[in-house]
């Protein structure tokens, strides 16, 4: 068996070092430590809703095409309405294949997609 070595990037030992400050930082409970690694505009989250869910949609040709996807949208409260403030989705890929899954089995972990909001303000 091989290994291989990965030698990093500047950059990229940067970014794991934020993540060891703020990980240090918390369990010293340093809040200012932990702080200090972020944009004085940042905003962490108010509230969040992630989801897996499978949209159908029929093409010109007639056929159905099914898509699997991932969400997640921070929402931030302004004068007395949630808004996304963020969002992002995806497609499952496989880990072995390193493929998109278009029709990733769900194994009843979807949802309809406004079945994601409504569970997400109970």
């Amino acid at each position: 068996m091989t290994t291989t070595q990965t030698t990093l990037s500047k950059d990229e030992q940067d970014v794991l070092a934020h993540y060891d400050n703020i990980t240090e930082a918390l369990q010293t409970r340093d809040t200012q430590r932990a702080m200090a690694g972020y944009d004085e505009n940042v905003m962490v989250f108010d509230a969040y809703v992630t989801g897996i869910f499978r949209q159908v949609y029929t093409v010109i040709t007639g056929e159905q095409v099914s898509l699997t996807s991932r969400l997640t949208d921070i929402f931030e409260k302004k004068d007395g309405r949630w808004l996304v403030v963020h969002e992002h989705i995806s497609t499952p890929v496989d880990m072995q294949t390193g493929q998109a899954e278009m029709n990733a089995d769900l194994d009843g972990r979807g949802v309809p997609f406004g079945e994601l909001a409504r569970s997400a303000a109970k």
